[in-house]
């Protein structure tokens, strides 16, 4: 039992001093998934270099497309502009367990020619040193709201 407690001390030692000051808070997800909104709108390469796990993974509607960091930061790199006019996010949802997030709800994507409504789900996961997007999931809604 004696040899027990050095493990023990060191494993409670192992995770946040104080759950508040875990990345993962609700508050922080949300504030992290308006970011990435917004780097996207904005085509901010280096914010999303930053945001993104290196095996980062995006499945597009219907798995039309799928993007990795490393693609979707080349694509980003390649446009002077973006077409989009604005990202609106609403009915965002955060659940969390251990160092894992999803994120749940809607963005209402402006374009020049038009507005489409998409349902996505994102996996933010909390590392030693920062949290970051792992996985994001999009599914274009056609219905008369946009």
């Amino acid at each position: 039992m004696k040899g027990l407690l050095p493990v023990l001390v060191l494993l409670a030692s192992c995770g946040p001093a104080n759950p508040a000051d875990s990345c993962l808070d609700t508050e922080s997800v949300i504030g992290m998934d308006a970011g990435w909104e917004k780097a996207l709108l904005e085509n901010d390469e280096d914010h999303l270099d930053w945001l993104l796990a290196d095996d980062f993974v995006w499945v597009h509607n219907h798995a039309t497309h799928i993007d990795t960091k490393e693609g979707l930061l080349q694509s980003v790199a390649s446009r002077d502009e973006t077409d989009m006019k604005s990202r609106v996010q609403s009915d965002i949802e955060v659940r969390t367990l251990d160092n894992t997030a999803v994120v749940t709800g809607y963005t209402v994507v402006t374009r020049e020619s038009g507005s489409t409504r998409y349902r996505f789900m994102r996996t933010y996961v909390e590392t030693s040193q920062s949290c970051l997007l792992l996985a994001n999931q999009t599914m274009a809604i056609h219905d008369d709201r946009g």
